[in-house]
């Protein structure tokens, strides 16, 4: 897991496509648990700002963003590309409803 994209950029200039899978795969993963902070903090009405969208566009969008994690997953076990699987899919909150991404 990584802390900063930043963190990514060496990865992401390599000529090795597993290093650039494993950037892609890292940067989705920060992302994602960025935005799953946000939507815990908007249900438990802590969020410092106003969001400019519904929170079902949010919650379509974290979603989405687990099942491409999920797609990368299995790439990654299928091309043998050792990602570091710290991300686990809780939820993505809507008004008290739970959507969970698929995961096997």
């Amino acid at each position: 897991m990584v802390n900063s994209l930043n963190e990514t950029i060496e990865l992401m200039m390599s000529s090795d496509y597993k290093d650039k899978f494993k950037a892609e795969y890292y940067q989705l993963e920060y992302c994602y648990n960025k935005l799953k902070k946000m939507l815990e903090d908007w249900n438990a009405d802590k969020l410092s700002f106003t969001p400019a969208c519904d929170i079902d566009i949010y919650t379509s969008q974290i979603v989405s963003m687990g099942y491409y994690l999920n797609v990368l997953r299995q790439r990654a076990e299928i091309e043998n590309i050792d990602v570091d699987e710290t991300i686990t899919f809780t939820r993505a909150i809507k008004d008290g409803d739970l959507f969970i991404p698929l995961r096997e």
